[in-house]
């Protein structure tokens, strides 16, 4: 389990919630999220498989604490906002270096890459999502390979 962030390195993390059995914790000085304690290799290809991972409406289906993989709501119908986020986070990356090759490993449907594109990074991602890769190759022109490292 892993309380320092990976985005920042800062030490200053808090318990967030719980998704599908698994800790997230919160950056106390970026506010990212991340899995304090991530499944086994292997074992999370099964929840990223599917289209509806990012395309289903999940709004109101949760039951109690079980939320179910994916998006809670539909993330392509959020691309605005998750586009502006992305903006953000490299408006603070490129304070420290000039925009250069990007590597987005869970690119998912190419929201991140799409941005740095447009901010002149040199962009290529992968993804386990056969559909996000699609989308991200066909929808967005974008280099995009479907696997893991």
């Amino acid at each position: 389990m892993s309380d320092v962030c990976p985005a920042c390195r800062s030490a200053d993390s808090r318990p967030a919630m719980d998704v599908a059995g698994h800790a997230l914790l919160r950056c106390g000085s970026c506010s990212s999220l991340w899995v304090a304690d991530p499944p086994a290799a292997g074992a999370t290809e099964a929840l990223y498989r599917e289209e509806s991972y990012y395309t289903a409406d999940t709004t109101g289906e949760a039951a109690g604490d079980a939320i179910p993989p994916g998006y809670t709501g539909h993330y392509m119908l959020d691309r605005r906002n998750v586009e502006a986020k992305f903006g953000h986070v490299l408006e603070h990356v490129e304070r420290y270096v000039t925009p250069g090759r990007l590597l987005d490993v869970g690119c998912g449907p190419g929201f991140l890459l799409s941005v740095a594109r447009s901010r002149h990074w040199d962009t290529r991602g992968v993804d386990m999502n056969a559909w996000a890769v699609g989308h991200a190759r066909g929808e967005l022109g974008l280099e995009v390979s479907q696997g893991t490292l």
